[in-house]
């Protein structure tokens, strides 16, 4: 165990110096490969469930599943322009409008779209249960309180509307990083062209097959994973994964913004 604290430590400081070393260096001296070590395990892709709240998921995919928003030093939503733009529309009842970036695409060319935060909201919301809820979220907070969401799937547009007299002070954290997942491959697991369609039809049977597979279809086994299961829209993305090398994160080639000046992290 001490062995294993040490090495963490040293992962840890290893880190810190290649990201400063890479910060002010030239492009030939780019550092390859970096360590990044927490006291967690990493065993699910969604870290907005039960299991991955626990989990060491949003330590690992803050900058592999990117959103509107990510967490400060100071704690506070910080906008992350490179998705796109987020707007108050003036009314009685807090309405929000999201634009997402034109080029914004996942790695495996799906481009991200308003059916990311349909999903989001629809899982994390709990208002989807029979007997007990379908999605096997950690938190409602924030999304309990938005009545609907306007958005035609596949569009780059979404109106989040807020239930009267329900305004969330810290709306801005909403659909940030780590809360938006690949809709795309929900829909496609659970044999639907979209998930929108059915999350606003209330549809019970395919919100279902929907839940289950983002209940435990993104749980991640060192060895046997499934790299199609795992789009990112964010600098980074999931190459491997396993008990000897660890989860090795490379450069996203599709990333549409500045590009990460580190090759590849492993966690």
């Amino acid at each position: 165990m001490h062995v294993k604290r040490r090495w963490s430590a040293a992962l840890v400081a290893a880190s810190v110096g290649a990201v400063s070393i890479t910060a002010c260096s030239s492009p030939e001296d780019k550092v390859p490969s970096i360590g990044y070590s927490f006291e967690n395990v990493v065993n699910t892709y969604n870290a907005r469930t039960v299991d991955g709240a626990a989990s060491g998921a949003r330590q690992a995919f803050t900058r592999v599943q990117v959103g509107f928003s990510y967490l400060g030093p100071e704690g506070d939503a910080l906008s992350d322009n490179d998705i796109g733009t987020v707007s108050v529309v003036p009314g009685d009842t807090l309405t929000v409008q999201y634009s997402i970036a034109p080029a914004a695409t996942y790695s495996d060319g799906a481009p991200m779209a308003c059916d990311d935060l349909v999903l989001a909201w629809a899982a994390n919301s709990g208002r989807f249960a029979t007997d007990r809820p379908m999605f096997d979220a950690a938190s409602t907070a924030g999304y309990s309180d938005i009545e609907r969401i306007e958005c035609v799937p596949g569009a780059k547009e979404a109106t989040v509307v807020f239930a009267s007299g329900r305004s969330y002070q810290n709306w801005r954290a909403l659909f940030g990083a780590t809360d938006l997942l690949p809709a795309h491959v929900a829909a496609r697991v659970a044999g639907v062209p979209n998930v929108v369609d059915p999350i606003l039809a209330e549809d019970d049977d395919v919100v279902r097959r929907i839940a289950d597979f983002w209940n435990t279809g993104w749980t991640l086994t060192p060895g046997s994973i499934d790299t199609s299961l795992l789009p990112s829209a964010g600098p980074y993305r999931v190459e491997s994964y396993t008990a000897e090398d660890g989860l090795v994160l490379v450069a996203n080639d599709a990333w549409w913004g500045n590009p990460p000046q580190t090759e590849q992290v492993v966690v």
